[in-house]
């Protein structure tokens, strides 16, 4: 007779196996925790009994154990933390003064890759002119301005010479062009040419004896009333009065000169608010006002506080000058 093979159940097998060995660790681990917990106690106990072996006497006071003291550096730290903090908030409030500009919000429109020399802002606020070395000049309208933050117009007044001053006038309909050459330009809101000064002869020494200016401009500035009345200053070492209607001749003459009567340069050169003294800052460091009501022979009042300064450096010296100034509304003091 043949023999049957023997047939086994594998996972009847497995589970079988699964059971016992889950069964030994449930035991196991009843075993370990009492050992455990009997051994926990056993380390209390014994760190009881040193602390009170240690303890010699009463015990120590609370606010002289080393736990309360690192609590009250701690508090200490934080207190003075606090307090500077404190200082900072006040300082900074103390530096932010109500009457300075605000500086939330900010606008950049490109004039062009060179250096901004000149810029004005007519009465109203609504349109703005600069102008640079790359001789060009841009007119911005803020009204009509889109995203893209461009001039409307953009034109070379002055040829090939740096723009060096730009002023609207008190109307706002006419903007005075102060470049290197030694001819002004006066140009109309949109930038035609309204008039042009002329050209003096530069063979002759006397300058009362010519009609314009013979070297390059410095500055200029409009009469704060009068819409036709514009002021020059040149490195002639004149200072010169224009009408509007008249550009082909001077209206008044100005000589600027040191204290030791020699010719100085005026660099700079306004009205004051009231339009009745004409001031200029001058290359030597002077500052001289003449009243319009009187003979521009001497000024009435120099100022040569900055005339015997000196910049010492290593190539040599140079003198301070004035390079731009303004009266303010008071009309007594120009800054």
């Amino acid at each position: 007779m043949s023999k049957k093979a023997r047939v086994f159940d594998i996972q009847e097998m497995m589970q079988n196996i699964r059971q016992t060995l889950e069964n030994n660790k449930a035991a196991a681990l009843q075993q370990e925790k009492p050992a455990d917990e009997t051994a926990e106690s056993k380390k209390d106990e014994s760190k009881e009994n040193d602390d009170e072996n240690d303890l010699i006497g009463p015990p120590i006071p609370l606010s002289l154990s080393p736990d309360s003291r690192t609590k009250t550096s701690d508090t200490s730290e934080e207190e003075k933390r606090n307090d500077s903090e404190d200082d900072e908030d006040e300082e900074s409030s103390d530096d932010e003064s109500p009457n300075k500009i605000p500086c939330t919000h900010e606008v950049i429109m490109t004039h062009g890759t060179k250096a901004v020399t000149a810029i004005a802002a007519d009465p109203s606020g609504a349109r703005l002119a600069s102008g640079s070395v790359d001789y060009d000049v841009c007119f911005w309208d803020f009204a009509g301005m889109d995203s893209s933050m461009r001039s409307f117009r953009t034109l070379q007044p002055c040829e090939n010479h740096p723009i060096k001053c730009l002023q609207y006038s008190t109307t706002g309909d006419m903007i005075l062009v102060v470049s290197g050459a030694a001819q002004a330009k006066v140009l109309d809101r949109d930038g035609f040419e309204k008039c042009e000064t002329v050209k003096g002869d530069q063979y002759l020494i006397d300058m009362s004896r010519t009609k314009g200016h013979t070297a390059s401009l410095n500055s200029g500035s409009w009469h704060p009333f009068s819409k036709e009345q514009y002021l020059t200053c040149s490195q002639d070492s004149t200072c010169r009065i224009w009408v509007l209607n008249s550009p082909r001749c001077h209206k008044s003459l100005i000589r600027c000169r040191a204290q030791n009567g020699v010719k100085t340069i005026p660099t700079t050169c306004t009205y004051s608010r009231d339009g009745t003294v004409i001031a200029c800052g001058c290359i030597d460091g002077s500052i001289q006002m003449w009243d319009q009501r009187k003979n521009f022979v001497t000024p009435w009042y120099c100022d040569c506080m900055w005339m015997h300064r000196w910049i010492n450096s290593n190539v040599g010296s140079a003198k301070e000058f004035c390079d731009s100034f303004g009266f303010t509304w008071c009309t007594h003091t120009a800054h």
